[in-house]
């Protein structure tokens, strides 16, 4: 019992810390998984049924499409990459989809690709409504893979939040003047 009265006791200059180191961490973690997301952004392209793309080096690349949320128009896409000779780039659709909302855009991540080198590809989307070509805020999206790396931040902030939980139980704690449970 004399450890739960050494909190109790302290228990506001505690938890008005644990808050505030909290709340610092959760800015932190939140303005590096929205740097994280736009760093691994390569390129950003119009939805075109066939479009020129250019690589800056080999790897893993991630497409996703970007559009106005309950869109629809990207339901039913086939799409496939080329490289500038015409040999089709190996891709397979993603398992853990992610999928990033803001307010008024949505961005999901649809297939992956491995490129073999750096250089010009051609997208081809087939399946694409004619109209969509028109519209300016539907939008492929080519990154780099961060799937475990958002994992990480994410619960990053589930645990950071767990003590601002703690911090906040803390100071009730010894505001309602009873030290026992």
């Amino acid at each position: 019992m004399a450890e739960w009265s050494f909190f109790f006791q302290r228990g506001i200059w505690i938890g008005s810390v644990l808050i505030w180191v909290s709340l610092i961490t959760l800015g932190l973690l939140i303005f590096n998984v929205v740097k994280l997301v736009r760093k691994s952004t390569i390129l950003r392209v119009p939805v075109a049924a066939l479009q020129e793309v250019q690589f800056p080096d080999a790897g893993r690349v991630v497409l996703s499409m970007e559009g106005p949320r309950f869109t629809k128009e990207f339901a039913g896409l086939k799409i496939e990459l080329h490289t500038d000779y015409g040999a089709a780039v190996k891709g397979r659709p993603v398992l853990l989809r992610t999928v990033s909302s803001g307010v008024r855009n949505v961005r999901m991540e649809l297939c992956v690709f491995d490129v073999p080198h750096p250089g010009r590809y051609v997208l081809r989307a087939e399946g694409l409504r004619a109209s969509l070509e028109e519209v300016p805020d539907h939008r492929f999206l080519l990154a780099r893979p961060h799937l475990f790396q958002v994992v990480g931040y994410v619960v990053g902030m589930i645990m950071t939040g767990a003590l601002l939980i703690l911090g906040i139980l803390l100071i009730v704690w010894r505001a309602s003047g009873k030290p026992g449970f």
